[in-house]
Parts: C-alpha cells; structure tokens; sequence
C-alpha cells in the first residue's frame, strides 16, 4: 500500500497531532502548523513521554 499525499488518514493522523501538542505544549497552532512532519512527530513523542510520567507520578 501505498500513501499519497493529501491521503486524508494521514492528514487526520497530522490534524490530531498538531491538536495533542496544541493541547499539552506552550506554543501557538500556527508553530505545530509550521513544523515537518518528522518535527511534529518527534515533539508529539516528547509530550507523551512527559505527559505519561506526570500522570504516572500523580497516579502513587
């Protein structure tokens, strides 16, 4: 299978990250709007990293 540009699972999968990091991070929709892919993929994973260690640390 092949993925085309535009695909719209993948924008979807774009859309929620930007909308996650929107959410969790302290930056504007336009700076997640602006970042490469592998830029909003790379901070959404910090954000969940940190994100799960904070719920994690409540959660004791």
């Amino acid at each position: 299978m092949t993925v085309k540009d535009g695909d719209s699972a993948l924008m979807s999968d774009r859309a929620f990250m930007e909308e996650w990091c929107y959410v969790w991070g302290n930056y504007s929709r336009d700076f997640y709007q602006n970042l490469s892919d592998a830029e909003l993929e790379e901070l959404y994973n910090e954000l969940n990293d940190k994100v799960s260690r904070s719920q994690q640390t409540f959660k004791k």
